[in-house]
């Protein structure tokens, strides 16, 4: 980011060395992509695990080498002030609790709903508050008949994942969704800048 001669911050492009080389967790924003898909795959090459924040559309996670959806929980939002920060916060907070990346992205993603409910600071929720949306969310599903799993969101994963994602859509007893990358992605399924969000 820079700032212009009006002190309006602005996007910049990192011209330096990939500062991100040693990171174990990379956030970024979809404001962040200047350079589209090029810029994904410089970014996912050095990183293991990187979450690129979509505002109220929720975020996309890449990890062991596939990109993965989560959407935001439902919520009214008044500010969205800090609310990639507090994903990012949400987010890490569970990955070292839990090492799982699917359970860090919904953590996060509740944390991110709750901390737009409200104005600037005051609104960022407590663990407390967090842990209550995932458990009441999870179990709405269940009763439901819903998935909840983290599923990967493209067709470029192993043969038991989606021969299990198939398996899903055949059954007539619940819904299934999937979510599927148009021609515009990247080979590797990363998003395009191209591509609408979702089909």
């Amino acid at each position: 980011r820079s700032a212009d001669a009006e002190e309006r911050v602005q996007h910049t492009p990192w011209q330096g060395k990939p500062f991100w080389s040693n990171c174990d967790v990379l956030f970024v924003s979809d404001e962040d992509l200047s350079d589209g898909p090029a810029e994904l795959e410089r970014w996912t090459a050095g990183v293991p695990v990187v979450a690129m924040t979509e505002s109220w559309r929720g975020a996309r996670v890449y990890a062991d080498g596939h990109w993965r959806r989560m959407d935001s929980f439902p919520e009214t939002e008044v500010d969205p002030t800090g609310a990639g920060d507090t994903f990012a916060t949400g987010f890490l907070i569970r990955l070292h609790e839990t090492g799982d990346v699917g359970e860090s992205a919904r953590f996060g993603a509740a944390a991110a709903s709750l901390s737009v409910g409200g104005v600037g600071a005051s609104a960022i929720p407590a663990r407390a508050e967090v842990e209550e949306l995932t458990v009441t969310l999870k179990a709405l599903c269940r009763e439901e008949g819903l998935d909840d799993r983290y599923l990967p969101h493209h067709g470029s994963v192993s043969r038991p994942v989606r021969e299990d994602a198939e398996a899903r859509m055949k059954e007539a007893d619940r819904p299934s969704s999937v979510v599927c990358s148009p021609p515009t992605s990247t080979s590797t399924g990363a998003p395009s800048a191209r591509t609408p969000r979702n089909w």
